[in-house]
């Protein structure tokens, strides 16, 4: 027997419910693409100013950029794209958080130096497809982790 016209039935329940999950979730994950985005600001900013006028080596102020933008991002994942899935303290969300965006980190410098050195692009440019290649990893391990459900 079909549900009544203008009625939801239980199957429609459940598909009405999986697309609204959907929809939040599509909307965390814009959400985390802003803030990655603010935080790449940040990293060239910092990448740029250490490189350019305090005389680093770019690795070296590839990973001291890179942390900034994750101190940063995390206050602003924390505040505005995971703040429905909190628990526990701040710290142990911070430290959670560190440590896979200390993966993203490694993935980060790695392909700095692989774009930089073995495929010529300049280092800022290389900063940008660097980023790009952390981005799913941080995205997955910190939904999953950091902010999973306790």
């Amino acid at each position: 027997m079909d549900p009544p016209r203008g009625g939801l039935g239980a199957l429609d329940l459940a598909g009405h419910a999986r697309r609204r999950l959907a929809f939040l979730e599509a909307h965390r994950l814009l959400r985390f693409m802003l803030v990655g985005a603010s935080g790449v600001g940040v990293n060239l900013a910092v990448l740029y100013t250490l490189t350019e006028f305090a005389g680093l080596y770019y690795l070296a102020s590839g990973a001291v950029a890179t942390q900034t933008a994750i101190v940063t991002n995390f206050l602003l994942n924390d505040a505005f794209t995971f703040h429905d899935r909190r628990s526990g303290l701040r710290a142990g969300r911070f430290a959670r958080y560190e440590v896979v965006n200390l993966g993203g980190l490694c993935i980060n410098v790695a392909a700095l130096f692989a774009f930089t050195e073995l495929a010529g692009f300049p280092y800022m440019v290389s900063a940008l497809f660097a980023v790009l290649c952390a981005f799913s990893f941080n995205y997955a391990l910190n939904f999953h982790w950091t902010y999973g459900r306790r």
